[in-house]
């Protein structure tokens, strides 16, 4: 029997990716997937408990956007029996950068690192929207590139933006361990 295939691309183009990714507790890989490929920035469906390495645990749900830069080590526990099934939004390295130079122009140049947080919050409208592009680059047969790279490069924008209000506006007491919702710095 052959094992499902636990991350799928929907659609690409050379600056983003729209993917979906559905792995069960039990997969081999539900631990640790491995560094991830990209900058990118993912809409969990389920909860699950994220731990990028060297930081502390958080629980990721359909209110936060977790992310990620290229090359990022992490783990995840479960929380749900159906596991991690998210969407996600990858961005080549230029496009992090643009998006970043005006609200932290260090970041942007910073090829390693250039995304300074782990999370940041899914309003309303960020999640509506993100729901909508998902959908129509899962049911279309031919997806509008350009169509679909505003609505990535949109949905970066708002998601860096949110983190990055956040992480100037006080954050609440954080606790000695375990998990934290407040969190925002990585």
């Amino acid at each position: 029997m052959t094992k499902p295939e636990i991350d799928r691309i929907l659609f690409e183009t050379s600056a983003i990716q729209v993917g979906a990714f559905r792995c069960p507790v039990g997969h081999p890989s539900f631990t640790d997937s491995g560094p991830i490929r990209n900058h990118c920035f993912v809409f969990p469906r389920t909860p699950v408990i994220i731990r990028h390495r060297d930081d502390r645990p958080f629980a990721a749900d359909a209110t936060l956007v977790t992310l990620y830069n290229k090359g990022q080590e992490y783990q995840r526990a479960a929380v749900s029996a159906e596991g991690d099934r998210c969407d996600w939004c990858a961005v080549a390295p230029p496009v992090i950068r643009d998006a970043l130079a005006d609200l932290d122009p260090g970041a942007a140049d910073d090829g390693q690192r250039p995304i300074r947080f782990t999370f940041a919050r899914a309003g309303a409208r960020t999640y509506l929207q993100q729901r909508r592009l998902f959908l129509y680059v899962s049911r279309e047969r031919a997806p509008d590139p350009i169509c679909v790279e505003e609505q990535v490069f949109d949905l970066l924008d708002q998601v860096l933006a949110g983190a990055h209000r956040r992480s100037a506006s006080p954050v609440g007491a954080r606790s000695s361990g375990g998990i934290s919702r407040a969190t925002a710095v990585s």
